[in-house]
């Protein structure tokens, strides 16, 4: 969400169920990959089907046997929640495969914080992601194989188990890490250890402030369930033993905490019955657990249930999913449960709820469930994968995750404009897709790398600059050119007649168009430097006589004057480093970043930023005292007029940079530099420093001021007088030459 914060949750002072409500969704739980090894249960009978008993009768005794046996189920079981008549409702998004980079292999765990910081592991290795899961980046290797919990961008904790190297020779010995710089580094201490301890599954890991939290598992060899508590941020922790008289426990799977005090796990449960799974609560930190629900919620023998996740949104409302398609819901904190009819039968593994309406759940399969009426009503919804989802998280309505078994990471958006190949900090293509200026393909790519027709060209200018488009009002002169489809009768036919009554497109000499031909680069540049000049005077600056450019293109007789006037105005730059040909096919990622650039200042900015009330002298006063002593302090005297520092979290740093810390300014873990963001509400420049050593031709600047256009952004460089190999890099969007001019220009050493 825009200007949200990516820290963890903060508990209210009160404990209202309201404001746990409001934090729920800081605290999203980490959850293993693998799926518990529990016995893989058949698809259950619906023992709650009546009109399945009246047509199996075949007889009145037989029937009234069927009935008495319905009203005893009735008596025993939880009520079942009917469905309403009305279909379910369905989620205005969609769920798209990320194609990840940077990863050695499948994710074994994920935990997302926000928007765009999430956590990792793949094969005991840390990894790190600023843009939402689509990159990810390392950032150590504790070798650890347990489960993780972060409660904010910098502190977190890893379980780790070790075999043969316990302290005095232990044969298996029980690791806490924690780390309080997002995961480079980690202080490991001896958690458990005993020469004759059973062996652990430790299933899930979570903290509620920075010295609160609680950790389950269960016995490898009998299964009984583990509940450790810490008070003291992990240095040490108290098990409980929740085993009651009158029944045994058989492994705890899942937990869901509020507060400090409150909350519940589901776990295995034998009786003489047979085994299936029970909820358990405590109301006082694990000092006492008290079992909500049994074997009185499984149907008949022969088809136990297993409960697999439970997730509350406060001290009231709370959920569990389990085998069969099982869903159970609580609006009094658990005593009393009702069974929620689902569209699967298949098992389910993760829930999440977002509120006390609006909730998920993912499972075998490829199974994806969604309600938005607290579970009165479920909508299965199309999923991109067979395999299955062991987890949801959702940090607020607009993004959530899910990962697969085999380490797939899906991402949805509400908005729909999500394509899994094309990463969250895209301003360019995201931007446009949201102005409905490009599209996407139906199983939810972009397809970057494709080139780009004539006739998309067409259509994405006409769309780019608002022209309006009427069906048949403007002939269209081509007779190559079809007649748009009754699925979209404006395309190609009126989009490709406006663009040609405007001179923004041009046709050949024998009188066709050639729709659906790709376009060459220097085709592009052509018809968004002729858009630019009919509707955008003054946009482009005319270079000197005297200019040198770099592109042998400029030289060409019909576009040579279009390519000059886009190298000198920046719009070249998708294409640095040089030696690329602008004969060549353009690719619709290259026709989107060249669009943008000419037109991106008319669009309302893809990631609003706030102004923040933070002084440049409250800036300096805590860079002095984060940064070495050693090193120079450079900032800007005074900022244009319109332009504050701007409010953290940002998109992901465009640098690629490995840095979690979101607050103004960013400073790297090694200490050497820092990153600020000015704003004017709509456009940003960044201020990089330091960067060290030469970068030779990269930086040359094109303009006798000093501007550089380099990689989609404008640039300038301050130079430390006293130290040479020190400078400053301003960064901007290209329409926002001006102020970064103006910053540039007041830039001063004040250390």
């Amino acid at each position: 969400m825009p200007g949200r914060r990516d820290d963890g949750p903060r508990l209210p002072a009160d404990g209202s169920s309201a404001a746990l409500a409001a934090i729920k969704h800081d605290r999203t739980w980490c959850r293993l990959t693998s799926i518990p090894l529990l016995p893989r249960l058949s698809p259950a009978m619906n023992p709650y089907d009546r009109g399945s008993v009246m047509r199996a009768a075949k007889g009145l005794a037989i029937v009234l046997v069927g009935l008495l046996l319905a009203i005893g189920l009735s008596l025993m079981l939880p009520p079942v929640v009917q469905a309403k008549s009305e279909a379910a409702s369905s989620p205005s998004g969609r769920w798209v495969p990320l194609t990840t980079s940077g990863l050695p292999g499948p994710l074994g765990q994920v935990q997302f914080l926000g928007p765009y910081t999430a956590f990792g592991v793949v094969d005991g290795v840390f990894y790190g992601s600023i843009d939402g899961g689509y990159s990810w980046f390392e950032a150590s290797n504790p070798g650890a194989s347990g489960p993780f919990f972060f409660l904010d961008s910098q502190n977190g904790w890893m379980m780790d188990t070790q075999y043969g190297d316990g302290p005095g020779g232990i044969p298996r010995a029980y690791y806490i890490l924690k780390t309080t710089d997002g995961g480079f580094n980690w202080a490991r201490t001896v958690f458990f250890d005993d020469e004759d301890a059973d062996l652990l599954f430790l299933n899930q890991l979570v903290f509620l402030d920075e010295q609160t939290g609680f950790l389950i598992g269960n016995g490898r060899k009998n299964m009984a369930t583990y509940i450790w508590s810490t008070s003291d941020g992990g240095k040490t922790w108290k098990w409980y033993d929740p085993e009651g008289a009158d029944w045994s426990q058989d492994g705890a799977l899942a937990c869901s905490f509020l507060d400090q005090d409150n909350g519940w796990i589901v776990a295995g449960w034998e009786t003489d019955v047979g085994e299936g799974s029970s909820i358990l609560h405590t109301a006082d930190g694990g000092l006492s657990w008290e079992r909500q629900l049994g074997s009185e919620a499984w149907p008949p023998t022969g088809n136990h249930t297993w409960y697999m996740d439970v997730d509350f949104v406060d001290l009231q409302h709370g959920w569990v999913v389990g085998s069969a398609g099982t869903v159970l819901h609580t609006a009094d904190g658990g005593t009393s449960w009702e069974r929620q009819l689902t569209p699967t039968s298949r098992e389910l593994y993760s829930v999440d709820f977002i509120d006390h309406l609006t909730g998920w759940a993912v499972g075998e399969e490829g199974t994806i469930l969604f309600t938005s009426d607290g579970g009165h009503s479920w909508a299965t919804v199309q999923c991109p994968t067979g395999s299955d989802l062991s987890s949801v998280q959702f940090t607020d309505e607009g993004n959530g995750w899910i990962l697969s078994s085999n380490g797939q990471l899906l991402k949805y958006s509400a908005t729909g404009l999500v394509f899994g190949d094309v990463p969250g900090y895209r301003d360019d293509i995201y931007t446009l897709a949201r102005e409905g200026i490009v599209q996407g393909y139906d199983d939810g790519t972009f397809r970057p790398d494709n080139p780009v027709l004539r006739a998309q060209l067409a259509k994405m200018l006409v769309g780019a600059l608002g022209l309006t488009v009427t069906d048949g009002a403007i002939p269209c002169t081509f007779a190559d050119v079809p007649a748009g489809p009754p699925s979209d009768p404006l395309y190609p036919d009126d989009f490709i007649a406006v663009a040609a009554k405007n001179s923004i497109v041009q046709g050949y000499d024998d009188g066709t168009f050639r729709p659906y031909i790709p376009v060459t680069r220097i085709q592009m540049v052509s018809m968004v430097v002729r858009a630019l000049e009919l509707f955008k005077p003054g946009r482009l600056e005319q270079p000197p006589g005297n200019w040198d450019f770099q592109y042998a293109e400029a030289n060409d007789p019909t576009h040579g004057r279009n390519v000059r006037l886009a190298e000198y105005n920046g719009l070249l730059t998708c294409w640095i480093p040089w030696g690329l040909s602008l004969y060549e096919e353009a690719s619709r990622q290259e026709m989107a970043w060249m669009l943008y650039a000419a037109l991106g200042g008319d669009f309302a900015p893809l990631w609003p930023v706030q102004k923040s009330d933070t002084t440049l002298a409250e800036v300096e006063a805590q860079l002095r005292s984060r940064l070495k002593p050693d090193l120079a302090i450079f900032l800007p005297r005074q900022l244009p007029a319109g332009w504050a520092i701007a409010e953290a979290p940002l998109p992901a740093e465009a640098y690629g940079e490995w840095s979690l810390d979101r607050a103004n300014p960013s400073i790297p873990p090694d200490g050497s530099g820092y990153r600020l963001v000015f704003t004017n509400g709509t456009s940003t420049v960044e201020m990089t420093w330091p960067f060290q050593g030469d970068f030779g031709d990269g930086f040359t600047g094109f303009h006798s001021d000093g501007i550089t256009y380099y990689w989609g952004g404008v640039h300038m460089e301050v130079h430390d007088s006293l130290q040479r190999h020190y400078w400053v890099m301003l960064r901007s969007q290209l329409w926002e030459a001006e102020a970064i001019r103006a910053i540039t220009g007041v830039v001063a050493r004040v250390r």
